[in-house]
């Protein structure tokens, strides 16, 4: 989980992925025990920077998202 907390400030740092900010306070992530939540700017740019993260981590860890925790409308 540290490689992709590492890899989610490089995008953070390079203005890549735009975290959820309010009054100064600005989180992109927060990990407990084997999950991890992820917080953004509503945009689909940033939703798909995101799933591009995950998918790079997913293939050095050979670990994957579970598709069912998405919510779709």
């Amino acid at each position: 989980m540290e490689q992709l907390s590492r890899l989610i400030d490089i995008e953070v740092n390079q203005k890549e992925w735009t975290p959820f900010s309010i009054r100064g306070f600005s989180i992109s992530h927060v990990f407990y025990a084997d999950d991890v939540v992820l917080f953004g700017r509503a945009s689909i740019e940033n939703v798909n920077k995101m799933l591009g993260v995950l998918s790079e981590f997913g293939r050095a860890s050979r670990l994957s998202i579970n598709q069912l925790s998405f919510v779709r409308n």
